[in-house]
């Protein structure tokens, strides 16, 4: 049986994007400015964030892992 997703699944999932997105904003802004490059990469931040959370949901399905409960 399939389990539905909850408030703590969307929390984990919104912790991971959040996570991965201030990791990546990090380094892209120093590479970019150690090239002399000043763009703005808010757009790109948002969509490496989310596209964790989709790749994270990918693989679980990919290896049906169950997280424990």
């Amino acid at each position: 049986m399939r389990k539905t997703s909850g408030i703590r699944g969307a929390i984990a999932d919104g912790a991971t994007a959040i996570a991965v997105a201030f990791v990546y904003g990090a380094i892209a802004a120093e590479v970019l400015a150690a090239r002399g490059i000043w763009q703005d990469i808010s757009k790109q931040t948002i969509i490496v964030g989310v596209g964790s959370v989709i790749l994270k949901h990918a693989l679980l399905a990919a290896f049906r892992f169950r997280p424990p409960t």
